[in-house]
């Protein structure tokens, strides 16, 4: 593709500018930019500055395939950057089990604090340029629902890929002898399985609790406890006992007690069934791969 001279001052970059504001004169709510860290970061104050002069509310995040340090230079110039990083550690643990549930905890404790709020990180399990998360999770749909629930509970508005709500899978890896490359996770949308999947209505339930409970997205999670040999692990919101979430990534039934004072009730944002505590704890049972997100009432 031809790269563009758009340095200050010279002609390109103004035409960039104006086709921004021509679109967001049209309807569009922001931009998502690809290659961002391309430009130099100049630009990109130059280009926020333009689209803020058309709608105040404007979104744009780019695609920036950099390290966290990289990405936290944009602040000020672009909203948002896509979280790679963290695609890579939500596929790595709960796809291809290669890190584990306690690297997971200490992973987004320390990303979280890393960056200020100034920069939004959209984040996401997959997209066209790799290999589908179903298919990396042998097409497991307990698996696809617990590392949905787990991604709607991060801070990061969620992308999801299309096909994800069928769920839709490919025939090889990308990297396959003999294979289509991004094309493996690019098949066409089958329409014809919306219907009877039960994902629209999971992905619909997940949006309208991120929206109805802010607190599940707002400040930072961190371990409460965890069980190597159940392969389970709880976490609580800095700041509060009322907002748990607890995951069972293992193949088997597991017993999870959480110690809360006095008596009290809670509910499952997804599922909505109440549980008591009984004699100072909250005892609950986790089916097999499983992840239950629970709030105070």
């Amino acid at each position: 593709m031809p790269k563009l001279d758009i340095a200050y001052g010279k002609p390109a970059r103004q035409y960039l500018l104006d086709c921004a504001q021509y679109w967001l004169r049209m309807g569009v709510d922001g931009f998502r930019l690809d290659y961002a860290h391309g430009p130099e970061q100049d630009f990109w104050v130059d280009f926020r500055k333009a689209c803020s002069q058309i709608k105040s509310e404007v979104w744009n995040f780019g695609e920036i395939v950099e390290p966290p340090d990289v990405q936290r230079t944009y602040t000020g110039g672009l909203w948002g950057s896509l979280d790679f990083l963290l695609c890579q550690v939500l596929r790595q643990t709960f796809g291809a089990h290669t890190m584990s549930l306690e690297q997971f905890a200490a992973f987004i404790t320390s990303h979280e604090r890393f960056f200020t709020d100034d920069l939004s990180l959209p984040s996401f399990i997959d997209n066209h340029d790799m290999n589908r998360f179903f298919y990396l999770a042998g097409n497991d749909e307990r698996t696809l629902k617990l590392t949905l629930l787990v991604l709607y509970s991060l801070p990061g508005p969620p992308i999801i890929y299309y096909g994800t709500e069928a769920p839709l899978s490919q025939h090889q890896s990308i990297h396959a002898n003999g294979a289509l490359g991004f094309d493996e996770a690019r098949l066409a949308m089958p329409w014809e399985v919306i219907e009877k999947s039960p994902f629209p209505d999971y992905l619909r339930r997940l949006s309208e609790m991120r929206k109805k409970n802010p607190i599940v997205h707002q400040h930072t999670w961190h371990m409460i406890q965890s069980d190597v040999q159940k392969d389970t692990i709880v976490f609580g919101k800095d700041g509060s006992s009322d907002t748990y979430l607890l995951i069972n990534r293992s193949d088997k039934t597991a017993q999870v007690s959480i110690p809360a004072d006095g008596q009290g009730q809670y509910i499952d944002l997804i599922g909505e069934e109440i549980y008591r505590v009984e004699k100072g704890d909250l005892q609950l049972t986790l089916p097999p791969v499983s992840a239950m997100l629970l709030s105070a009432i």
